[in-house]
């Protein structure tokens, strides 16, 4: 059985992989680096990935919490975003939604609970997500 995270993977590829240039990266030398790096028109943006099974039982929860980003995921896109490279976080909740929001976000990510995460996202669809991947850095 696929993980979430990999479940996640799977329908990003199926749904913008023809527009965007994407490689699952599984790096072991340097903690914290995210998942997928993406290339579509000449922006390069990394995207780290997060998921979990099913919405939170109370609007109050926090989607994420411990599976959210660790230390080292958090300075990664802090230290990326820094030098002015581009960053973003997909969560996946359940099969069917998905919140796009900005690297800047790794902070505090963890605490978000659904409605945070929609009031932050930069995209809430696979569409919105390539316009977000070809608009970024511009």
């Amino acid at each position: 059985m696929r993980k979430p995270e990999q479940r996640l993977w799977d329908r990003m590829r199926e749904h913008v992989g023809r527009e965007v240039r994407l490689e699952r990266v599984e790096n072991v030398m340097t903690v914290g680096m995210p998942d997928v790096l993406s290339c579509v028109g000449g922006n390069v943006v990394w995207v780290e990935l997060k998921a979990v099974e099913e919405p939170p039982a109370r609007i109050e929860t926090r989607v994420l919490g411990t599976k959210g980003l660790s230390r080292e995921q958090r300075n990664w896109h802090y230290d990326w975003r820094r030098v002015g490279g581009s960053s973003v976080i997909l969560v996946g909740v359940g099969p069917r939604f998905i919140y796009l929001l900005d690297g800047a976000h790794a902070d505090t990510i963890n605490n978000y609970n659904l409605g945070e995460l929609r009031s932050h996202a930069l995209a809430l669809d696979w569409d919105g997500l390539v316009g977000v991947l070809k608009g970024a850095g511009k």
